[in-house]
């Protein structure tokens, strides 16, 4: 199943290029993040992973369809279908969205495109956007399930967790050392069976809780990511919606990540005159492990009632108490 969540903390930067895959290639910065999962602090975190893996393949689209699209350059020639792959709208009216991609229907210059409408509209696209390719990162290559580096139990109280919310429900993954598993690694529960789910994608622009069983540890973990400088669209559903702000404005200046500067309002979010109407934020207390402080955005003044501010490497919640948008365009 792909539709889960992503990770974590964005600290040190560096920059580089990226690999050359095609006569269109772009320039773009690479960074190695520390990401917090465990702090002495707290009994949990909600974290996310604002940054995408390296572009495989950069482009221009040469021809969209309702089935695929094309790229005469060959710039779907390095996709393996062991993977799962996004498709980024980098400029023009679209950009920031996202399609999923038929890993096994590449062949070089096409590629089928998956679940039209979550993350983009194929009809919004007229041919000609610069795109870039993109593998998702897995639960597996975030968090080391050796059980050398995190906790891994017998059962999941003793174990590592990651809990992620599908607007309905939490789901748990946890660490298992094969006691009660038949393998070693990250399980959830599936039609009443303790299955392995390593191999589960984590989609951009969600956040997701850690859970670390040992009392006062500190955990970080190192990922290598690309830096986005624009979001890419996220689905808000009606509901809760587990998220984060996946790009990195820190540059910008001090307050571009209030919650009034990161493309809410402007993208759907809905004013109120009370905080217990309409649609909220929720803030995550790490230290009671309770989603605490919320906030609206005021019917009257168009300003959020507090301006909190969200790191990219934080979660927050939004309840939308309306019909689904996409989140992602700037002030």
């Amino acid at each position: 199943m792909i539709y889960k969540i992503t990770v974590l903390c964005l600290m040190a930067l560096s920059s580089t290029f990226c690999t050359q895959s095609s006569a269109r290639v772009e320039l773009g910065r690479v960074g190695s993040h520390q990401v917090r999962i465990a702090d002495p602090s707290t009994r949990s975190q909600l974290v996310s992973v604002p940054f995408l893996k390296s572009a495989i393949s950069r482009g221009r689209l040469d021809g969209v369809s309702t089935a695929n699209f094309q790229d005469a350059q060959g710039a779907f020639a390095a996709i393996d279908a062991q993977d799962t792959y996004i498709l980024r709208i980098a400029e023009g009216s679209a950009a920031g969205a996202w399609f999923f991609l038929g890993a096994a229907s590449a062949n070089g210059t096409s590629v089928e495109v998956l679940n039209d409408g979550f993350a983009g509209m194929l009809s919004d696209l007229q041919g000609n956007e610069s795109f870039s390719v993109h593998a998702l990162y897995t639960l597996n290559e975030l968090f080391p399930e050796d059980g050398i580096f995190l906790p891994a139990g017998d059962i999941d109280l003793k174990a590592m967790q990651v809990h992620f919310y599908d607007g309905r429900e939490f789901k748990k993954f946890w660490l298992s050392n094969a006691t009660i598993t038949e393998h070693v690694g990250w399980t959830t529960a599936e039609g009443g069976e303790l299955v392995y789910a390593g191999e589960t994608v984590i989609l951009p622009g969600t956040s997701f809780l850690v859970l670390d069983p040992r009392a006062g540890a500190t955990v970080n973990i190192r990922i290598q990511g690309n830096i986005l400088d624009a979001p890419l669209h996220v689905p808000i559903y009606p509901g809760y919606n587990f998220v984060s702000s996946n790009y990195n404005k820190r540059f910008d200046g001090n307050d571009v990540l209030m919650l009034g500067h990161i493309g809410l309002k402007e993208s759907g979010f809905k004013p109120s005159d009370t905080q217990s109407a309409g649609d909220r934020v929720f803030a995550y207390d790490a230290a009671t492990s309770r989603f605490g402080q919320s906030f609206y955005l005021d019917a009257t003044t168009g300003e959020f009632n507090a301006p909190s501010d969200f790191q990219p490497s934080a979660g927050f919640i939004v309840f939308n108490s309306g019909e689904a948008y996409l989140w992602g365009s700037l002030r």
